[in-house]
């Protein structure tokens, strides 16, 4: 695993697509196991209709275009693996005893490998530039000026 993990608008769509084929068939596999109490029926369609809200949303580099488009950030990506764990933890919940038994196959795989925050990255090295050019500037005024330059002797 590498330490940069660079998420791309391309990886949240496949991660999205993911999400939301094994989300429908688990959500098909739900609507037939007759095992899941309606209680348990309805926490799953609440977390459903988010992760479908959460895949209807267009990741971008920049600039958003429509309302569904979202910026690519470590948080989009973060949120991401958030839906994929969640979904791993309802199927792992549902095969076991709150699904008597039902089978839901196969189960998510999930990304842990840590995103890269665009926005961080640019606002401290935004930073870091700032301090390079005045400590450059700094440099040739004091030069110029001969600020540090030793005194000469009359």
């Amino acid at each position: 695993m590498s330490l940069l993990n660079i998420w791309t608008p391309t990886d949240i769509r496949n991660g999205q697509s993911e999400l939301l084929a094994s989300a429908t068939a688990t959500d098909q596999a739900v609507a037939a196991c007759a095992g899941i109490d309606a209680a348990k029926r309805s926490e799953w369609a609440t977390w459903l209709a988010s992760a479908k809200s959460f895949c209807a949303e267009t990741p971008v580099w920049f600039v958003p275009t429509s309302s569904n488009d979202v910026i690519v950030t470590g948080k989009l990506a973060d949120q991401l693996q958030q839906f994929q764990k969640e979904l791993l933890a309802w199927q792992q919940q549902l095969s076991g005893p709150a699904g008597k038994g039902c089978s839901f196959s196969p189960m998510i795989a999930v990304n842990d490998a840590p995103p890269v925050d665009w926005n961080a990255l640019v606002k401290y090295g935004s930073v870091a530039a700032i301090l390079v050019a005045t400590a450059v500037i700094v440099s040739k005024v004091a030069d110029e000026i001969k600020l540090f330059s030793p005194k000469r002797a009359a």
